[in-house]
This record gives structure tokens, C-alpha cells and sequence, in this order.
């Protein structure tokens, strides 16, 4: 008996001491990203029998103590998978957003240097021409001054929405890299969660692997999988990037077809990968649909300023009397200037309508400033400065819609962690409450030993 008792002191010890340690390192992962709170089950070792007298019944099981049955992780796999889907959906609004912000500053409106201003001061200025004097050097000055100015505004709008899209593209590739290099450590990992857990736990590996799976579902549409021996698989549009250690990285490649930009394939079969939500598919939307759309809106205005204006102008007459003359060269925002004859000569303007009284006319003068209030585009429904200034506002309501998305899984995505970590996080209260049941056990556990060694010295005397 008195064997017995000290095996189950030694295993009392034992398990107990595991509890405290097991606290200790709770405790010390308090403030670590993605620790989920350990617990240890103990249980019951198996009783044996023993010989007593009672006729009826002979043998007694008896007690041999305490053993640790698993060393538990608290998590809840179903909100880390909430968590992942939202993560995909703030990461998908965040870059568009941020993007959106972008295009707001590049247009900067409404400000004094904006193309609004500058297309009121080029109207106005054609107005001031036509009226009192269409044949005065300074108001022609001034209006090809003013023209220049506007030009140079759409120019510059539209080579800085250029550039933000060749911004996106170097993010697309950067993300790529990230993916890559997420996935790599997820294969690590899956071979090292396999390994420990063949003889023990991997608790902390298995939350270091969560933490990486939540980041990636932030950049990618994942659909993540685990198996009975710990392993994972990780896939994206339904093909894998990550199996067990094995490792199926993503690359980028310029397609011609879309002004050089990277399309995103996967390394092995130069196929095009599925993408669906995350920060890569929001950058891809930013780049390919988004900035082009402000580009595309930004063309149509000075494509159809550069042919009003031109048409009305060729009409017209200079100060010596000649005509034909484009005011405007190029085809859209990108390439829209004040013609050479008009820039460095503004006595080329065609202010006229008539060449037999061209000193006093002011009619084509006029006419060109009667343009901004003709209704040229959506189908004849809207003037050039309203479709702009409806450009303007429907930025705005994309921003706003994008910002309103991605603070609202922003919200989710704190209310999910505040979730997870009512679960699995860690409280200092509840652990030291733990730590003093466990330490009590454990003195409990050293004091019986003195009390069988006690027994033993008795048992040894009478001997």
C-alpha cells in the first residue's frame, strides 16, 4: 500500500506540475498575437485490485491517481473561419478605398488649380474676347494663356491616374510575393504540426499557422483545410497552394493586351489564377476597372472640349483674316494641347465670324463660349462642365461606398476578435485563481509523501 501511495504522490506531482507550468506559459503569452489559451485535462489513472474480506466480494479496486490526459487548445475553428471570410472582405474594400482616396486627391476638386476652375476661367475668357474689344492682344494673350493652363490640367489628372494604375500594378506584384512567401511558411509549419503531434501537442505551431491563414485570407480568396494527422491544405479558386509541405507558389505576368500590367498565374502551369476577394483582387479592380473609369470619364470631356471647340474655331477668322485653323491638337486627355499657331501667335485666334468685319466681330467668339452650356455628352443630355462635375460627385459616392464597406467589416472583424479572445484569450484573474488551485494540489501532493514516508519509517520499525 504504502508503494502505491507514493506512485500516486509522484504522479499527483507529476500532473500538477504540468497545470503550473502549463498556467506559467499562458501567462507569459498574454499580450502574444494569436495565443490560444492551454488547458490541461487531467483524469483518473487506472484503479487496481485489491484482496479484502467480504465473502460476497473478494476484490476492491483501488485508486492509483492522477494522470494528464491531453494538454487542450481553446479555440472555436468556426469564428477563425467567420474571421477569414470577413478578413477577404475588408481586404477587398480596404485597397479600393484607399485607392478611391487617391483618385480624390489626383482630381483635387473642388479647388482653385482643379480642371472646374480652369475650364470656368477658359469659358470666361472666350466671353471676354468676344466682348468689347475681340480684336485686343491681351484678351488673347490671356485666353491662350488660359487654354494652355487647362490643358496642362487635364494632362497632368490623367498622367497621375496613370501612374496611380502602375502603383496598383507594383502592389499586385509585392502581394504575389507576400502570398508566396505566407505559403511557404505554411508548409513548414505543416510538416512541424505532423511531427510534433505524432508523440505530443503543437499548440503554439498550430496558432502560428492560424495567424499566418488569417493574414493570407486578408490578401486572397482561401479556402483552407485540415486533416486527422494536423496537416492543412490551403487552395485558392478551388486549386492548392499549399498541400501538406508541398508548396504551389504564384508568379505575375505582363500582358501585352492590357498596357504591359501583370496578370496573376501560378508558377507551374502559367495559368491564370482565380481571384475573387482580398487585397489582390481589390488592387486588380483599383488598376484594371476603377482608375480606368475616371480615366475613360476624364477623355470623353476633353475629347469632346478639343472637337466643339475646333469645330466653331475653323470656322471662324484670325486678325489677318485667315481661317481653318485648329484652337486644340490631340484626341483626348492624355495628348490634348493648344495648337502650335494658336500658342506662340495668339493673333491666330478665330474670334471672328466674319472676314469683312473682323476687327469689331466677336460672333465665333461667342459661339465657343456658348459651348459650355451646349448639351454634348451623355446622349445630348448634359453639358461638358455638369458630366464633369457629375464626375466629381460619382467619385465621391464610390469612395464613400468602399470606406462604408471596409469599416463595416473593420467593425466585424473587431467584434470577431473581441469573440475569439473571450475564448481563447488569456485572463490574468482566471489564471491565478488556476495557479492557486494547482499549487494547493501540488503542496497537498509533497505533504502526502511525508505522511507515506512517515508510514514507512513506522512499518520499517517494527520490522
Amino acid at each position: 500500500m504504502s508503494i502505491v501511495g507514493l506512485e500516486i504522490a509522484k504522479r499527483a506531482l507529476s500532473a500538477h506540475q504540468t497545470v503550473l507550468d502549463v498556467i506559467g506559459h499562458n501567462v507569459a503569452n498574454v499580450n502574444t498575437e494569436g495565443y490560444s489559451r492551454q488547458k490541461v485535462d487531467l483524469a483518473s489513472t487506472d484503479p487496481v485490485s485489491i484482496p479484502v474480506i467480504n465473502k460476497y466480494k473478494p476484490f476492491a479496486s483501488l485508486g492509483t491517481g492522477v494522470k494528464v490526459l491531453q494538454i487542450q487548445r481553446i479555440r472555436d475553428d468556426f469564428l477563425d473561419s467567420q474571421k477569414r471570410d470577413v478578413n477577404l472582405d475588408y481586404g477587398t474594400w480596404s485597397q479600393q478605398a484607399i485607392s478611391y482616396e487617391m483618385v480624390e486627391g489626383i482630381f483635387n476638386e473642388p479647388s482653385d488649380s482643379g480642371i472646374i476652375a480652369n475650364l470656368n476661367k477658359f469659358w470666361n475668357s472666350w466671353e471676354s474676347l468676344a466682348v468689347p474689344d475681340p480684336s485686343s492682344s491681351g484678351a488673347r494673350s490671356n485666353l491662350a494663356s488660359q487654354a494652355t493652363i487647362l490643358a496642362n490640367s487635364f494632362q497632368v489628372t490623367r498622367d497621375q491616374l496613370t501612374d496611380l494604375q502602375k502603383n496598383h500594378n507594383a502592389d499586385i506584384n509585392s502581394t504575389v510575393e507576400k502570398i508566396n512567401a505566407y505559403a511557404d511558411q505554411l508548409g513548414i509549419l505543416n510538416g512541424q504540426i505532423v511531427e510534433a503531434e505524432s508523440s505530443g501537442y503543437a499548440n503554439d505551431l498550430r496558432d502560428k499557422r492560424n495567424v499566418i491563414v488569417s493574414e493570407l485570407a486578408q490578401l486572397v480568396n482561401v479556402q483552407y483545410y485540415e486533416d486527422s494527422y494536423g496537416s492543412s491544405t490551403v487552395a485558392i479558386g478551388g486549386a492548392f497552394i499549399v498541400a501538406d509541405r508541398n508548396v504551389n507558389h504564384l508568379a505575375t505576368e505582363s500582358n501585352s493586351k492590357n498596357s504591359g500590367f501583370y496578370d496573376v498565374i501560378w508558377k507551374d502551369s502559367t495559368k491564370l489564377v482565380s481571384i475573387t476577394g482580398g487585397e489582390l483582387y481589390g488592387l486588380i479592380e483599383a488598376r484594371d476597372t476603377n482608375v480606368p473609369k475616371f480615366i475613360n470619364y476624364l477623355d470623353d470631356v476633353a475629347s469632346q472640349l478639343i472637337t466643339s471647340v475646333n469645330d466653331i474655331h475653323k470656322q471662324g477668322y484670325a486678325s489677318d483674316g485667315s481661317t481653318g485653323y485648329n484652337f486644340f491638337s490631340g484626341s483626348s486627355a492624355r495628348d490634348i494641347h493648344v495648337t502650335e499657331e494658336i500658342k506662340y501667335d495668339p493673333s491666330k485666334i478665330s474670334a471672328s465670324s466674319r472676314a469683312d468685319n473682323i476687327a469689331g466681330n466677336g460672333e465665333n467668339a461667342s459661339a465657343i463660349a456658348n459651348v459650355r452650356n451646349a448639351l454634348l455628352m451623355d446622349s445630348n443630355t448634359t453639358s461638358m462642365d455638369q458630366y464633369y462635375q457629375n464626375i466629381i460627385s460619382q467619385l465621391g459616392v464610390d469612395t464613400a461606398e468602399a470606406g462604408t464597406f471596409m469599416e463595416t467589416n473593420d467593425s466585424l472583424i473587431r467584434q470577431l476578435d473581441n469573440q475569439i479572445q473571450s475564448m481563447s484569450g488569456v485572463s490574468i484573474d482566471e489564471e491565478m485563481s488556476e495557479m492557486i488551485k494547482a499549487e494547493h494540489a501540488y503542496s497537498a501532493a509533497a505533504k502526502y509523501i511525508q505522511v507515506v514516508k512517515n508510514m514507512l519509517d513506522v512499518l520499517m520499525g517494527i520490522v
